[in-house]
């Protein structure tokens, strides 16, 4: 018995032609033609009788579509420019720590009958944190899951960065991963538009040329702390739910989750909530703050790149940006670097 295909129509993208502007990658517009027969696939592959289908989003990193039987939700993803492995990992991890995340049920990079890697995963409800509009609950929500941080950040990753393979990773350090993530993200191409050639020199001398970023172990992190990613349980009391979507580098310093939860543009309470409960048991030491000031300049700027990008109101991480340059003159931290590289930087929270 096979699902009714009219169910999987919708979802393809007529509408997008092979030379459609608004895709510039012609992966892009194959897969969204394509979606729902891509769909109907892999609902065949599982044996599954959907009574709805339907589009749940679309981002520039993935497309969503949510299949719903009569007993569960399943999220399906297509990744037409990238992958899931981080996700994969990181997610596995996450459940054998029980700490909840989503259930990966298949995962196939191999673009053989799919023309990207898919990922299919079990469906968390529960309320966004990006949706609470009670500050006071989103501080609570946004604490828990400070809280949770810490427990995810004692377990250590096998490297730098992210998996190159279910099971291997690569030799990188802490700063290369970093660089690999700047160079990547588009975020070097477009840094020359935003700052001076002066300014440059004085985020690289702080962030991607600074010893003090150095670490000797790897641990678990999420890699892309916000709002959005923090699932909590409706209703009167706010409880964390999930932990969502991890971003491209789940191996590193615990402190470039907090640079990433703490931008200027996420809620005060989420800010504020998110540090209290991650300091709840263990204050940030002196070494640590250092290292968090850098990153937090490092994240703040990438962000304001990729905002750049979109066309996206980024004038706060900028200013935010150029007022933590004003820390680091170039000469001073050109000079202090080798005194200070041994103060400490390599102690993990």
């Amino acid at each position: 018995m096979f699902a009714d295909s009219s169910l999987f129509d919708a979802l393809n993208r007529d509408d997008i032609t092979e030379d459609d502007s608004r895709y510039s990658a012609e992966i892009w517009r194959r897969v969204l033609r394509h979606l729902g027969d891509y769909t109907a696939y892999i609902v065949r592959q599982l044996n599954l009788l959907p009574r709805e289908v339907r589009l749940l989003e679309e981002t520039p990193n993935y497309v969503a579509v949510r299949v719903s039987t009569t007993q569960e939700h399943l999220i399906f993803r297509f990744a037409p420019e990238g992958d899931f492995s981080s996700e994969v990992y990181y997610n596995r991890v996450m459940r054998r720590l029980f700490i909840p995340a989503p259930q990966v049920i298949q995962y196939d990079p191999s673009k053989s009958h799919v023309p990207c890697p898919y990922l299919v995963e079990s469906y968390i409800g529960g309320r966004k944190a990006d949706q609470i509009e009670e500050e006071e609950r989103l501080w609570a929500g946004a604490r828990q899951l400070g809280r949770t941080l810490r427990r995810i950040h004692r377990n250590p990753s096998p490297g730098f960065g992210y998996p190159l393979s279910q099971d291997r990773w690569s030799h990188q350090s802490w700063r290369s991963a970093l660089a690999t993530l700047f160079s990547t993200s588009g975020a070097a191409i477009y840094a020359p538009l935003l700052l001076t050639e002066e300014q440059w020199a004085r985020f690289k001398a702080a962030t991607l040329e600074s010893p003090l970023l150095d670490i000797d172990q790897a641990r678990l992190i999420h890699g892309a702390i916000k709002p959005a990613s923090l699932v909590c349980t409706p209703g009167e009391h706010v409880q964390f739910q999930a932990l969502l979507q991890p971003g491209p580098l789940i191996g590193g310093d615990p402190l470039f989750d907090l640079a990433c939860g703490l931008l200027p543009t996420h809620p005060q309470a989420f800010r504020s909530g998110l540090l209290e409960g991650y300091c709840a048991l263990s204050p940030l030491t002196e070494a640590e703050e250092q290292r968090l000031d850098r990153l937090n300049l490092f994240v703040r700027f990438s962000e304001a790149c990729r905002q750049y990008a979109y066309g996206l109101d980024h004038s706060v991480l900028l200013a935010s940006t150029l007022a933590g340059l004003e820390r680091y003159p170039l000469a001073q931290t050109q000079a202090s670097e080798e005194q200070d590289s041994q103060a400490g930087a390599s102690h993990i929270p």
